[in-house]
């Protein structure tokens, strides 16, 4: 009997070593995780930031009646029936190449505006994929530790 009472101690003792140490590993990859929550959110924040600009900038380049008043100079240009423009002297095509150059210029500040946009869209929901995925897995290791 004292035979078997040792054995089941001896055992039991491992478990309960086992458990503490699991509990423990458990601990430290849930401050791990929060861990990496607290930094991605810092991410994520800085990403919100740079996103309210890129927007900020985008509305700024779309309502820009800069476009606006070169296509209004263009058509201005294009049904003149001179041949040449007497305050620029540059002749009529020439003036409307130089115009049509800038507003494809400003379409392709506003476009490249809205490709940086989605980038930044795109990593933003990445990290807070990240983030939902370490919340999860928080989750469970504490689960984990509940049962233990």
């Amino acid at each position: 009997m004292m035979i078997l009472f040792s054995f089941f101690q001896i055992f039991g003792a491992g478990d309960i070593s086992k458990n503490v140490s699991r509990l423990k590993k458990i601990d430290e990859e849930i401050k791990s995780f929060e861990h990496r929550i607290i930094e991605n959110s810092r991410i994520i924040d800085q990403l919100e930031n740079q996103l309210c600009r890129i927007e900020s900038k985008i509305l700024h380049l779309k309502s820009s009646s800069e476009i606006r008043e070169l296509e209004a100079q263009k058509s201005r240009l294009q049904s003149d029936f001179e041949n040449k423009i007497k305050t620029i002297e540059t002749t009529k095509y020439q003036a409307i190449n130089d115009i049509s150059m800038k507003i494809n210029h400003k379409k392709l500040e506003i476009f490249t505006q809205e490709e940086h946009q989605r980038k930044v869209t795109n990593l933003l929901l990445r990290h807070e994929n990240i983030n939902e995925m370490h919340r999860r897995r928080i989750t469970i290791l504490r689960l984990e530790k509940n049962k233990l």
